[in-house]
C-alpha cells in the first residue's frame, strides 16, 4: 500500500478544473451565443466561489497559505534560478502569483463580458477588445503556467499527473523532493 499525502480537497480540484473546462470551452464559442454568455457566467460564479474557499477552506485552498507578496515572489524566483528554492506542499510563490494572474485575468474577462450584455454597455466596441485581448492574455499565462509546471514537476516527479488530478502526493515523490520535511506530514497522511 502507497502512503499519500493529500495537498488540495476536493472542493478545489473541482473548482480547478471546472473553470479550466469552462474557460477553454467559453473560448471557443461565439461570442454573443447564449452559451457564451452562460459559460461567463459560470466562470465567474465559479471564481466566487474560490474567493469564498480561499478564506473558509482547508490550510492549502487558504489564501493565506500560499499568496504571497512582490517581495517573496521576487525572493523565490532567485532563489529557483539558482537552484536554492525551499520545495512547499501547494503553490510556491511563483506559481500563486500566476494562480493569483489567472483569477484576476478570467473574473476581468468575465466582468467586461457581462457588461456586453447590459443595456448601457451592449455593443460598446471599448468594451470589445479589452475581453478579447484578456482572454488571450489569460490563455497565454494558462500556457506559461503550464510548461513551467509540467516541464519542472515531470523532471523531478514522474506522478506528476496524480498530483494536479487527485491532489495527492505519494510519500516516495515527497522523499525524493523534501528529504528533510518527509516526517513532518504525520497530519496530512492518508492510509
Amino acid at each position: 500500500m502507497t502512503t499519500t499525502v493529500k495537498v488540495w480537497d476536493p472542493i478545489v480540484r473541482g473548482l480547478h478544473w471546472s473553470l479550466a473546462i469552462v474557460f477553454l470551452t467559453n473560448f471557443l464559442t461565439e461570442d454573443g451565443d447564449p452559451l457564451h454568455n452562460w459559460l461567463g457566467y459560470a466562470a465567474l460564479f465559479l471564481i466566487g466561489v474560490r474567493f469564498v474557499w480561499g478564506w473558509i477552506g482547508p490550510q492549502h485552498a487558504r489564501f493565506s497559505d500560499w499568496v504571497r507578496g512582490p517581495r517573496a515572489v521576487s525572493r523565490y524566483l532567485r532563489e529557483r534560478l539558482a537552484g536554492r528554492s525551499q520545495r512547499q506542499l501547494g503553490h510556491n510563490p511563483g506559481a500563486a502569483a500566476m494562480m493569483v494572474a489567472l483569477l484576476i485575468g478570467v473574473a476581468l474577462v468575465g466582468i467586461t463580458g457581462w457588461l456586453q450584455t447590459t443595456d448601457r454597455y451592449f455593443g460598446a466596441e471599448w468594451l470589445e477588445e479589452p475581453h478579447e485581448v484578456l482572454a488571450y492574455a489569460v490563455l497565454v499565462v494558462v500556457s506559461l503556467f503550464l510548461s513551467v509546471s509540467w516541464l519542472g514537476a515531470f523532471r523531478l516527479m514522474p506522478d506528476v499527473a496524480r498530483y494536479a488530478v487527485l491532489g495527492l502526493f505519494t510519500i516516495a515523490a515527497l522523499a525524493a523532493l523534501w528529504p528533510l520535511l518527509a516526517d513532518d506530514f504525520e497530519l496530512w497522511l492518508d492510509d
